[in-house]
């Protein structure tokens, strides 16, 4: 587990997200919570599976982790961090 903002990063406005490209057949609601997107926001705690094509976006100060997917197949996706900009500041 881990967030994306640190003491030194006063960023506003920073997200993090998954792009998820590829996922293994093997991979299914039955082998939860492997591959699904872990976010703590205060006291909830949510899970997101792995949906191929789709982007989950959270602000970046939430904690959050993937957990393993140890089966047959590959998981494959793009971690990303994204500022929103004003221009008009």
């Amino acid at each position: 587990m881990h967030n994306h903002t640190s003491p030194q990063t006063q960023q506003k406005d920073l997200y993090s997200g998954m792009l998820y490209l590829e996922l293994p057949v093997s991979l299914t609601a039955n082998t939860f919570p492997d591959g699904c997107l872990h976010l703590v926001t205060g006291e909830r705690v949510v899970y997101i599976p792995p949906i191929k094509g789709c982007i989950a976006l959270w602000p970046a100060e939430y904690m959050h982790g993937i957990h393993p997917f140890r089966g047959e197949g590959d998981r494959l996706g793009i971690a990303f961090n994204v500022a929103a900009v004003n221009k008009e500041e």
